[in-house]
């Protein structure tokens, strides 16, 4: 169950990621209003996902040398998301 759970948080995020209309691909189109609101959202999703795999397979990553790649990548969506929440609060 938890591997059909992440391969479809992993097909939503693509699919986000892929979608024209959220991810303008012309220089002359526009991000929709909604934008900031679905990529944090999707840095949530990966957030978890990430957290899930840090919590519970930790020992395994490190077995396969892993584990400073991982941290790297966790610190870099964790930093997004916080900085991503001060900004908003900010341009509230």
């Amino acid at each position: 169950a938890r591997v059909k759970y992440i391969e479809s948080c992993f097909d939503w995020i693509e699919s986000q990621v892929s979608e024209s209309s959220i991810f303008p691909v012309e220089d002359e189109e526009k991000f929709p209003k909604s934008f900031e609101k679905i990529v944090g959202t999707i840095l949530k999703r990966i957030f978890r996902l990430y957290a899930h795999i840090f919590y519970t397979h930790f020992e395994k990553l490190q077995e396969v040398g892993f584990e400073a790649h991982f941290e790297f990548v966790f610190t870099n969506i964790y930093c997004s998301l916080f900085w991503n929440s001060i900004w908003f609060l900010k341009k509230t």
